[in-house]
């Protein structure tokens, strides 16, 4: 090999490992372990997250708890109140809006896939008619965030653990590469 060409995968290879450094200070890899996050993203699912990025509601962020990192959906920014009626969160006196969209099959039960839409964000959870929450206190955010799981009657989120203070947020999911494993969706067919 030449001088000049030896130069030149040298320089290749600098700015490979500079653009990784660069990569690795502003974002990161991680992957989804369980189905809290059904219906969108299932146990192995792969995103890219962004550790410098603006919270805004309906994100999903990772965040630091109990020894490990978390993902779960901000539906709570500071300074607001929520409440509940079940699994529908009210914010700052705003009711989200659910639609019936499509119906799932989970653990052996009959769910629905519900769109969600609350204060500008809009994305799907999964509702089992049968399993109700009930009791889930008001919550006021103070300075952090109140996350909740997609797959709400099943997984941990705020309503357990609190709200996440800003300290513990690791990252604010930027793109998904893998969905992960999820189970088959139908869609509800409505009379013309």
């Amino acid at each position: 090999m030449t001088r000049g060409r030896r130069r030149g995968w040298i320089a290749a290879a600098a700015v490979v490992a500079a653009a990784a450094i660069a990569f690795a200070s502003l974002a990161g890899l991680a992957r989804v372990a369980g189905d809290d996050m059904l219906p969108g993203l299932g146990d192995g699912a792969g995103v890219v997250f962004l550790r410098r990025a603006t919270i805004r509601r309906g994100d999903l962020i990772l965040f630091r708890h109990g020894g490990g990192v978390v993902l779960r959906r901000v539906i709570g920014l500071p300074g607001e109140h929520l409440t509940f009626d079940g699994m529908v969160p009210t914010v700052d006196g705003v009711r989200a809006e659910h639609e019936p969209i499509a119906r799932v099959t989970l653990y052996g039960r009959d769910m629905q896939v519900v769109r969600e839409r609350i204060a500008g964000a809009v994305h799907d959870v999964i509702d089992d008619p049968k399993r109700r929450l009930t009791g889930v206190p008001d919550a006021d955010t103070g300075t952090g965030y109140y996350v909740m799981a997609d797959l709400r009657e099943y997984a941990p989120d705020s309503r357990n653990y609190g709200v996440i203070p800003p300290d513990a947020v690791v990252g604010v999911v930027w793109f998904v590469w893998s969905r992960g494993d999820r189970p088959p969706i139908a869609p509800i067919t409505r009379p013309p």
